[in-house]
């Protein structure tokens, strides 16, 4: 017998009964373009915070089962940097899987009125677009302010994830900060009902074979990172020998 979707539980496995949950029940995956707010669409986004390694496991993964997402790329993260070597593998490895690349733009670093916040996302678009060689249709703002939520707000000409038609129109549930925080997707009235539903979740949450808290889910990243960086210092740097700490 198949096990239930655990809203608990945010393992690989558990994100993949979600989504075929959601299959089985008659859910079509679609893009932010062309889904219809009063048809069983699913929309799948991936805002990028911390680990692009990480969603470039998730796309293929994704890939492998027949799903399409998109994954909104931070160009102003402390935590990557999309232009490096490894970032820009990770980025072409998403692509390859068939999915969408968009902009998460971080509207706290400007600022100005609507206008200003526009031409800031039209050159971080253009970033992204001289990046990848790829079109940016879409923006998901980073930690959106609860201002910008839920309006017709202009961000450079792009479909916007926080407008009324993606947020109020239909469905929106999300992961942040490592818990459901507008219920399960499979108690929301969208899925009840037979709407369409944005689900928007981080791959950090979802790359581990077993479920693990958000606090350590982020701690394993940063112990990552933090010997990643010193491995490239050693490199970088005939001065510096890194030396591994055993915990």
């Amino acid at each position: 017998m198949n096990r239930p979707f655990d809203p608990s539980d945010f393992s690989t496995e558990n994100y993949f009964r979600l989504l075929q949950i959601l299959s089985s029940n008659g859910f079509t995956n679609v893009d932010f373009a062309t889904v219809e707010h009063d048809q069983k669409h699913l929309v799948l986004r991936h805002d990028i915070d911390f680990d692009l390694e990480a969603a470039a496991r998730l796309a293929k993964l994704e890939k492998t089962k027949g799903y399409k997402a998109i994954y909104f790329v931070l160009l102003t993260s402390e935590f990557y940097n999309p232009f490096s070597e490894r970032s820009r593998s990770a980025l072409a490895e998403i692509l390859s899987s068939g999915h969408e690349l968009g902009l998460h733009f971080d509207t706290s670093i400007y600022d100005g009125d609507a206008d200003a916040l526009s031409e800031a996302a039209a050159k971080e678009c253009q970033i992204l677009e001289q990046l990848t060689g790829q079109d940016t249709k879409v923006i998901s703002m980073h930690r959106p302010p609860a201002a910008l939520v839920g309006r017709n707000v202009n961000f450079a000409g792009r479909l916007n994830t926080y407008s009324p038609r993606f947020t109020k129109e239909m469905g929106y549930c999300s992961d942040s900060r490592g818990a459901w925080r507008f219920g399960s997707p499979l108690e929301s009235e969208a899925y009840q009902m037979g709407h369409a539903l944005q689900l928007a979740t981080h791959p950090i949450w979802w790359t581990q074979a077993t479920p693990i808290s958000p606090q350590q889910s982020v701690t394993d990243f940063l112990l990552t990172r933090q010997d990643f960086l010193a491995q490239e210092a050693e490199r970088n740097c005939t001065a510096y020998t890194h030396v591994k700490t055993t915990e």
